[in-house]
């Protein structure tokens, strides 16, 4: 017979105790029973170790995100760490953690009430959500997700889905630069909202390989959480500066504070978002023979159509409106950082959807001012 307990932590915290272990914890909970039938191919859930974590998808999540394609038909989207378990009383509440064998895997593991009764909420590259139950076994924490936990998906995906980037995602369209965008990897990628493109009307005058430029110039090649900030100087994939700087609780880039939204997991790193548009001090001449290059990845004929590019968007990321939640692979090994966060997150409903490019350098141009002046003229109606 299984015996449950109730722990009172020195903090005052309730928490949900199992004298038993994750693997026999797993047979008891019929709303995980999907995840509990995988444990004989998932030696390491049971391991004669401590400090394991399980983030372990309902049944019913499971079934509709692969029914969205959301998740692969054979993945449950669970998320596994072997050891250095995330705890819900810890007073460093603000943790991401980060797959030990593929460090682009990774989750925001945020309680808002460490005192308890905890809330925490989580992250992936499409989705937000809050935990709906926290058991702490013999052997580490088996927490229980409304949301499975896909692998983090590319760049111009994540960004529609958490940020809804529309504008500055149209901007990498316009000169063909998806794919070039996507094939980035280990970088960081700010990401300025929708006002800010608009009202970035400086944007309007450049040509396809100075847009380039300004794109690059939001890239950063090493990939970094909030959590893991180290301030001074950075260059981007462009050859851009721009001093990072840390003050308190307030993070900036090149002089603009980080968005509300920070932290979401991507297939080529982290991904920030910004109130403001990055405007390199320099840009290269005008040049519309150039060679059009993101970083050192050639645009253009690298690149996506945009009928490919919408496609490719729309038919990645499709959840149900319903829900929110998370991501990661079915067994990651992780290792946690954890501080307080640069901005505040937040829980939003998954957008999605990409539309496409233009291959032509002077269609990119001639884009690129009517993408701004459609968003001016949007903002002016209210729209």
């Amino acid at each position: 017979m299984k015996l449950t307990i109730t722990v009172v932590s020195a903090l005052g915290f309730l928490s949900s105790a199992s004298a038993a272990t994750i693997a026999q914890t797993l047979a008891t909970r019929p709303e995980i029973s999907m995840v509990a039938a995988a444990l004989s191919a998932n030696p390491a859930w049971s391991a004669a170790t401590t400090g394991k974590m399980l983030v372990a998808p309902t049944d019913a999540s499971i079934t509709a995100d692969r029914a969205t394609g959301n998740l692969a038909a054979n993945d449950l989207g669970v998320f596994f760490l072997p050891t250095g378990t995330v705890i819900p009383t810890d007073v460093n509440n603000y943790h991401v953690v980060r797959s030990t064998a593929n460090p682009t895997d990774a989750i925001l593991f945020d309680n808002y009430v460490p005192q308890g009764p905890a809330e925490i909420h989580v992250r992936s590259s499409t989705q937000e959500g809050i935990l709906t139950a926290e058991i702490q076994c013999d052997d580490g924490w088996l927490y229980i997700s409304p949301i499975p936990f896909e692998a983090p998906v590319a760049p111009s995906v994540a960004m529609l889905a958490l940020p809804k980037a529309t504008l500055f995602n149209k901007l990498f369209q316009q000169i063909n630069a998806i794919n070039a965008l996507n094939a980035q990897t280990g970088v960081t990628i700010f990401v300025p909202s929708d006002a800010a493109v608009t009202a970035a009307t400086w944007l309007t005058g450049l040509a396809p390989n100075q847009l380039a430029y300004v794109l690059g110039a939001h890239i950063f090649p090493t990939s970094f959480f909030s959590t893991e900030l180290n301030p001074g100087t950075l260059t981007s994939i462009s050859g851009a500066t721009a001093v990072l700087a840390v003050s308190g609780e307030t993070s900036t880039i090149a002089g603009l504070p980080f968005g509300q939204l920070v932290d979401v997991p991507t297939g080529s790193g982290a991904m920030h978002t910004l109130d403001a548009v990055i405007k390199p001090a320099t840009l290269p001449a005008a040049d519309t023979t150039a060679v059009v290059t993101l970083g050192t990845i050639p645009v253009g004929a690298a690149a996506a159509s945009s009928t490919a590019a919408v496609a490719a968007a729309s038919s990645s990321v499709a959840v149900p409106a319903s829900t929110v939640a998370i991501t990661p692979a079915q067994t990651t090994a992780a290792v946690v950082s954890s501080s307080a966060p640069a901005a505040a997150s937040s829980v939003n409903a998954q957008a999605t959807g990409t539309a496409a490019a233009s291959t032509s350098g002077a269609q990119g141009l001639g884009a690129v001012a009517g993408l701004v002046a459609a968003g001016l003229a949007a903002a002016a109606v209210g729209l």
